[in-house]
């Protein structure tokens, strides 16, 4: 199956749908916020920028949160990777787990 890759879009365009001017974009651009050539995913992200700039966050802020969460969403790729490999053996497990152990109950 072939890879669907999204297709570029100018300054310009991107600009205009993240309500920003195409110099803030290019400003972005050169800070390392945002990787050329750029495509309608690169729009979620520069609205995104641009709420965190609304909030008073500056550049150098928003590279640190944009940076943390690159770090969450890959840490959350990892576990979901690990989680897939386990869980043939949770499955086992808990059948094991299920029944009773002998000399499990006390007596008082």
């Amino acid at each position: 199956m072939a890879e669907q890759r999204e297709e570029h879009i100018t300054i310009t365009v991107a600009a205009e749908r993240a309500y920003l001017s195409a110099r803030t974009v290019r400003r972005y651009i050169s800070r390392g916020l945002i990787r050329k050539p750029l495509t309608e995913g690169h729009v979620a992200e520069l609205r995104r920028i641009r709420r965190l700039s609304e909030l008073g966050i500056n550049v150098a802020g928003i590279e640190v949160i944009l940076h943390m969460r690159q770090q969450l969403e890959s840490l959350q790729d990892e576990v979901r990777r690990i989680a897939k490999t386990r869980r043939p053996e949770r499955s086992s497990i808990g059948q094991e787990s299920q029944s009773p152990e002998p000399n499990s109950e006390r007596r008082s």
